[in-house]
């Protein structure tokens, strides 16, 4: 998360909104000048020890606002105003330490730092808080003091604690499951228009879960999220597209949504466009298009894109035939937990195994999908 641009810098910044506008042309060097001014008076007050001066100064240094950007700078002036109480440093060094910017990574600093800053009151920091506790991240993992710090940020109307509240009620972590809960603080979060939580009504509007079922308002905020560069949304715009549920089917419009999340790695994306064109179903094939768009989502892990990529090269789609590389992909996509390609497996090995040089051809295959194995294994 990016500190809050210092005060100091917005306050020059105003002050070169009402040059007229046959000066204009000087506007840059007015913003420039004035912004370096700033800093200057900035660096005195925070040199005699002014902490929200510190605080601005490191600011300054972490965005490179009228100074080469600097984070070790940065978390020096940081640390200063920190240790003299100013809950916005200590969020700022926490997410310093937490990172390793500018100091050395370090998640027990990093859960001090928010820790202090949330004990005064500091929303964005409880909300970190409240992800330190839910990864574990420094601390013993601790769901319902995940859900506390959540609470207390979203209860300031802290768009972010207020999403993870929901998630956490409709994931049952630290709370019982409770989807009027979600949808209660997701539609609190979307109204600050947090995207994340504009998907995720979306899909409670959707499928009426905590909420009247309401098509419209669920396409709405699902196109909303989608805009916000939510590849989730985009996603799930594509399928209902595709599908004709909730609107009108369009696999045109399909592609588009698929391909704007395959753009964000989405790997059922990638998968569903490898299957429009592989297909044929209300659009042209194009096997050497559904090759390209299979073998993305198989290179980011994904053992669905990986078993149709190997089956592919099985019956020579899009690719030459070749069954030494169709068995090292749908090994790969076994040892990943598909079972279609678990069983399809075995009856490439048994058309593999008939003479020397079948049986010199499975061993390759077998060291290739080593190799695969090696590259994109999914250790989840």
């Amino acid at each position: 998360m990016p500190p809050a641009v210092a005060p100091a810098v917005k306050d020059a910044l105003a002050a070169t909104e009402d040059v007229p506008r046959e000066f204009s042309a000087e506007l840059p060097q007015r913003v420039e000048e004035a912004v370096q001014a700033e800093f200057l008076r900035t660096l005195e007050k925070a040199k005699v020890g002014h902490p929200v001066a510190q605080n601005d100064l490191g600011v300054m240094y972490e965005q490179g606002a009228a100074v080469v950007a600097d984070p070790t700078e940065a978390a020096n002036w940081y640390r200063k105003a920190a240790e003299q109480g100013v809950d916005v440093a200590q969020f700022n060094l926490a997410v310093m330490c937490a990172n390793g910017t500018g100091v050395v990574q370090d998640d027990a600093q990093a859960l001090l730092w928010f820790r202090m800053a949330a004990n005064q009151g500091y929303a964005d920091a409880q909300c970190s808080l409240g992800g330190v506790y839910l990864d574990g991240r420094g601390v013993q993992q601790d769901f319902v003091e995940a859900v506390k710090w959540y609470r207390k940020a979203a209860e300031q109307g802290n768009a972010m604690g207020q999403f993870n509240l929901g998630l956490m009620y409709v994931n049952a972590t630290g709370v019982p499951l409770d989807v009027d809960q979600a949808a209660a603080w997701f539609q609190k979060a979307a109204a600050q228009e947090l995207a994340e939580a504009q998907f995720r009504l979306g899909y409670c509007y959707l499928n009426g879960e905590g909420v009247e079922e309401d098509e419209d308002r669920a396409i709405l905020l699902l196109r909303q999220a989608a805009q916000q560069e939510v590849h989730e949304a985009q996603y799930a715009l594509g399928v209902l597209c595709r599908d004709g549920h909730a609107v009108p089917q369009d696999i045109y419009e399909a592609i588009k949504f698929f391909q704007l999340a395959a753009d964000h790695g989405n790997t059922a994306a990638l998968n569903n466009l490898g299957a429009i064109y592989a297909s044929g179903k209300d659009f042209p094939v194009d096997n050497a298009k559904a090759v390209s768009w299979y073998r993305k989502a198989a290179e980011l892990k994904d053992a669905t894109a990986q078993y149709n990529l190997g089956g592919m090269y099985l019956y020579g789609k899009g690719v030459p035939r070749d069954k030494v590389e169709a068995y090292a992909w749908i090994a790969v996509a076994a040892a990943n937990g598909n079972a279609s390609a678990a069983v399809n497996l075995k009856k490439i090995e048994a058309s593999l195994r008939g003479g020397l040089l079948s049986r010199n051809r499975l061993e390759e295959g077998k060291q290739r999908a080593a190799v695969y194995l090696g590259q994109y294994r999914n250790k989840n």
